[in-house]
């Protein structure tokens, strides 16, 4: 019977390990976003410091200083990075960066504008996307009659409003700022 029990516990441990599912992914407690954007964090680590969301992934937002900006995601003494000479394109999708190589670049940025990254952990290399942030995103508002005055939401490429109709023919307003549309 013991002899069943350790076979079986062999077996369960060998299912959980070969599955890349349940992989342990790159822990980036303690990286930063390193790059021209924020003088490589020469001035201060903190200026390169990361926000943990509630899906597990970070982000950080930074202010474009070129088109394109230089980063590497590195920790504090550059001994580990991820950059492996890839191309991020503002509004793409998500880029996997490799451990090593050259710096990764942003491109289609303008450079004053504000920026969001998103970087999300894997088991031996991250991914990153780059999208739009902060006061240069237009707010835009409809005038829903259930809800009232409801600010759009943006998702980072995209405003996205759904509302239902009661009537077949309706108005819709939509403005940002003083310009209705």
């Amino acid at each position: 019977a013991l002899a069943s029990l350790v076979l079986a516990a062999t077996a369960l441990t060998g299912c959980v390990t070969d599955n890349p599912d349940l992989a342990p992914q790159v822990d980036l407690s303690t990286f930063y976003l390193r790059g021209n954007m924020n003088n490589w964090c020469n001035d201060a680590l903190a200026d390169g410091s990361f926000t943990v969301n509630e899906d597990g992934s970070y982000s950080i937002k930074y202010t474009a200083k070129a088109d394109p900006d230089e980063f590497a995601i590195a920790d504090k003494s550059w001994s580990v990075k991820y950059c492996a000479a890839t191309e991020v394109t503002v509004g793409g999708d998500f880029v996997e960066l490799a451990a090593g190589g050259d710096n990764a670049k942003v491109t289609g940025q303008v450079p004053g504008n504000s920026y969001k990254m998103t970087i999300q952990p894997l088991s031996s290399s991250v991914k990153v996307k780059v999208e739009l942030a902060g006061s240069n995103i237009p707010s835009f508002y409809v005038l829903d009659t259930t809800k009232g005055l409801v600010e759009i939401p943006y998702d980072g490429t995209s405003y996205n409003y759904e509302f239902s109709a009661d009537a077949e023919t309706a108005n819709l307003v939509i403005w940002s700022d003083k310009v209705y549309y």
